[in-house]
C-alpha cells in the first residue's frame, strides 16, 4: 500500500480527491494495503476516501460506477485486490475517465488489467509474483528434502514490481505461459541432464 501510494504520488498533486476501491473494509489482506496507502496520502495533503465496493467484479464495477458519479473531481482510483483491480479498469474505460485525466492503478495482472494498461486506460498494476512466491517456497523445501536438511529454507524477499506503458507488452505477448494466463496448460519437461536426478527423489 505504501509503494502504490508513493508512485500515484506523481500523478496527483495535494487537495486532490483519490479513491480507494477494497473490496471488504477491514479484511486482513486489503485492509493493511489502505492503511498503508493513507498512511503516504495524509501527510502529502491527498484527499484519500476508501470505498467498500464487495468481492466480486459485478458488484464491484456497480458500486465503482456509482460512487464516480456523487465524486467527479476524482483524479486517481485505485484497488487493493484483484477482483476489483478489475473493476476499476472496467470502470474507467466504460466511463471514458482516461480521456478526462483520471488515473487508475489495479493489483495483479489478469488479463483484462493488461489489455486495459496497454490501451492507456490505467496507469498502472501490480505484479505480486504470486508464481515467484508459491514456486520458491516448493523449490526450497524440494532441496531441504533432496539432501537430508543439509540445505535449509531462507528467507527470500519475493518483492513484487510494477506493469505500466513500458513494461506491459511482455505481460501481453506471454498470455500463453504460465505468468500471463492460465487458460491454457503449460507441460514443463526437465532438460536431460537431470530427469535422471529429479526422477529420483
Amino acid at each position: 500500500g505504501v509503494a502504490v501510494a508513493t508512485r500515484i504520488l506523481s500523478y496527483v498533486k495535494k487537495g486532490d480527491l483519490v479513491g480507494g476501491m477494497i473490496s471488504v473494509p477491514g479484511s486482513l489482506n486489503e485492509q493493511p494495503r489502505m492503511n498503508g496507502a493513507a498512511s503516504v496520502f495524509k501527510p502529502a495533503g491527498i484527499d484519500f476516501v476508501q470505498v467498500g465496493v464487495g468481492a466480486t467484479e459485478g458488484p464491484a464495477l456497480a458500486a465503482i460506477e456509482a460512487w464516480y458519479q456523487g465524486h467527479q473531481d476524482v483524479k486517481f482510483m485505485f484497488a487493493s485486490g484483484g477482483s476489483n483491480g478489475v473493476a476499476v479498469a472496467t470502470a474507467i474505460e466504460k466511463l471514458g475517465l482516461a480521456a478526462k485525466r483520471v488515473g487508475g492503478a489495479a493489483f495483479d495482472v489478469g488479463v483484462p488489467v493488461l489489455d486495459l494498461i496497454a490501451k492507456g486506460q490505467l496507469a498502472f498494476t501490480v505484479d505480486q509474483q504470486a508464481y515467484l512466491q508459491g514456486a520458491m517456497s516448493i523449490y526450497q523445501l524440494f532441496l531441504y528434502n533432496v539432501t537430508g536438511g543439509l540445505i535449509t529454507p531462507v528467507d527470500v524477499d519475493t518483492g513484487f514490481k510494477y506493469v505500466d506503458s513500458k513494461n506491459v507488452a511482455d505481460y501481453v505477448s506471454r498470455q500463453d505461459s504460465w505468468e500471463g494466463s492460465s487458460t491454457k496448460p503449460v507441460v514443463l519437461t526437465p532438460p536431460a541432464s537431470i530427469r535422471g536426478f529429479v526422477g529420483t527423489t
